[in-house]
């Protein structure tokens, strides 16, 4: 059975909304099954907890999406990240249509080499403050100034670049992206694209370039959106 580009879009949006729903509801308090393994399988508190110490789930969690981005790209952005998931959300209410972004790879390279460097170092607190896990619970979890500046920052650069938190800021985002840049299974335009620009319009992460004929699978957030308007 052949899936078209819509029921892929459609089936990730099912994921990334039973995650969204369930991320939120743990961070509300509420504790079910979801709510006591969903937050173990995040990457950054996961990539924390093996630094700080040694675990063997924690270290499995990071091992088994390190080695799925590697294969299948940044799908943990788009299908499991509960702050990404909400920028998705943030930037559809906002009717605006996606535009090219520029690379801005020193810039992210930067921020999460002082980020990681600084964990490695034992201080965790900067890769904290810009960790998509944290600030999400930092969102759902707190109606006071700690929760609230966060959503306007995470808000407003939803609608103004859509994901571009994700890959110009984001340490976790920046990780994923390496493996993804050299992954085994790449995105890319076939000969089959006429340079329409229909997918630039839906692309969040301003990845794609009909012009130059490339996707940059770095920042590609594999939200399957692009393949919607081009496999209907």
């Amino acid at each position: 059975m052949k899936i078209n580009g819509k029921t892929a879009e459609f089936i990730r949006i099912g994921a990334a909304a039973l995650v969204f729903l369930a991320m939120g509801l743990a961070f509300s308090g509420f504790s079910f099954c979801a709510a006591i393994w969903l937050p173990k399988l995040q990457f950054a508190p996961a990539l924390l907890a093996s630094a700080a110490a040694f675990s063997a789930g924690a270290l499995f969690a990071v091992s088994v999406t390190a080695l799925l981005t590697f294969c299948f790209g940044r799908f943990y952005c788009a299908f499991f990240c509960p702050l990404g998931i909400l920028q998705d959300v943030i930037a559809y209410l906002s009717r605006r249509e996606g535009k090219g972004l520029p690379n801005c790879r020193r810039i992210r390279y930067g921020i999460a080499g002082v980020a990681v460097g600084m964990v490695l170092a034992g201080w965790s607190l900067p890769f904290l403050l810009l960790d998509p896990y944290s600030n999400f619970g930092r969102i759902a979890g707190s109606f006071t100034i700690g929760g609230l500046l966060p959503l306007l920052v995470i808000a407003f650069l939803a609608v103004w670049k859509k994901r571009i938190y994700c890959t110009a800021i984001c340490p976790v985002g920046t990780v994923l992206g390496l493996l993804a840049r050299h992954g085994l299974f790449q995105l890319h335009l076939t000969e089959q694209c006429v340079k329409c620009g229909q997918c630039v319009k839906v692309c969040p992460s301003g990845c794609i370039d009909p012009a130059a004929g490339t996707i940059d699978n770095e920042r590609c957030v594999r939200c399957l959106s692009c393949l919607a308007v081009f496999m209907p």
